[in-house]
């Protein structure tokens, strides 16, 4: 296998693992468009993992 196959079976696995954890594949065309989408999408990610630990670790009353 060569290196190039190697590194396109590697983005494979990593698009499959982003897509598990709810980020979705899109295209990005320009520069512009990828930063906000980028913040988007670390925004949407805290927030499910600040979700998740709140419902596993409820504040004692």
């Amino acid at each position: 296998m060569s290196s190039v196959q190697i590194e396109v079976a590697l983005e494979t696995k990593l698009i499959e693992l982003l897509a598990k954890q709810e980020y979705q594949y899109i295209t990005l065309t320009t520069y512009d468009f990828l930063v906000p989408n980028f913040r988007e999408q670390i925004y949407i990610h805290n927030k499910l993992r600040f979700l998740k630990r709140a419902q596993t670790n409820p504040k004692p009353h």
